[in-house]
């Protein structure tokens, strides 16, 4: 029996970008290695600093501490972080969070059998009746010109591990630029994203084939090579 693939945002981009990449990279896992791309190491750098920051923020009460050194970049969005720990309920960096074959919850580390979707939220902040998330983006500013992208991934999987919240407000937070991109979801609104993304993952799990797809990241892909689209030039 084939063994079903546990979705990510990551893992589910770089399938709609091209199906012969993601399928290097997850199931033959024969992608080559490029996590010491220097762009990944500052940005992990950085969200790094943001979570440690949250957590000084979650213990210090009462308490003269130094908060923890921080980049430039990084404290570009202290006081975005302030005001919402300041407002808010509870703040949690890197919560991750796992959703089943219903969209319940459900372990991380559960088998790819039973884990439909997995995301890390940067920084998850409760209030009594609904929930923020940020998704801190380092680098340019990017355009989110999509109805079913990350922030909607993220935002029904929280409301579906969250039943009390009415809706969520999730945003990328670009900590170079201090912009952001915000979306809201509403409850009443929550299924039209679920069916969205089951098909999408019912897609990706009954594909054969894995064929290639000719898209604007082409050339920066490390397997291009063995293409045959742009071995053809197409």
């Amino acid at each position: 029996m084939k063994i079903p693939i546990a979705l990510s945002w990551s893992r589910l981009s770089s399938y709609l970008e091209c199906p012969m990449k993601f399928k290097a990279q997850y199931i033959d896992k024969s992608y080559p290695d490029d996590s010491d791309n220097p762009h990944f190491a500052r940005g992990s750098r950085i969200h790094k600093q943001l979570e440690h920051y949250i957590n000084y923020l979650n213990t210090k009460s009462g308490q003269i501490q130094n908060p923890p050194a921080m980049s430039a970049e990084s404290q570009n969005v202290v006081p975005i972080i302030d005001k919402i720990h300041n407002q808010c309920d509870t703040m949690t960096p890197e919560r991750q969070i796992a959703t089943n074959m219903s969209w319940d919850k459900c372990d991380w580390f559960d088998k790819p059998d039973v884990v439909k979707y997995r995301c890390i939220v940067d920084s998850l902040a409760v209030y009594p009746d609904f929930v923020t998330s940020l998704d801190f983006k380092t680098g340019k500013v990017r355009p989110y010109d999509s109805d079913h992208g990350q922030l909607h991934l993220s935002a029904a999987m929280i409301l579906n591990v969250m039943p009390n919240m009415e809706k969520i407000i999730n945003s990328y937070l670009f900590v170079d630029h201090k912009q952001s991109i915000t979306i809201t979801l509403h409850r009443k609104d929550l299924q039209k994203e679920m069916d969205y993304f089951d098909e999408q993952y019912e897609k990706v799990n009954s594909d054969e084939e894995f064929k290639p797809t000719k898209h604007k990241y082409c050339g920066f892909c490390l397997i291009k090579d063995k293409c045959p689209l742009f071995k053809k030039g197409v």
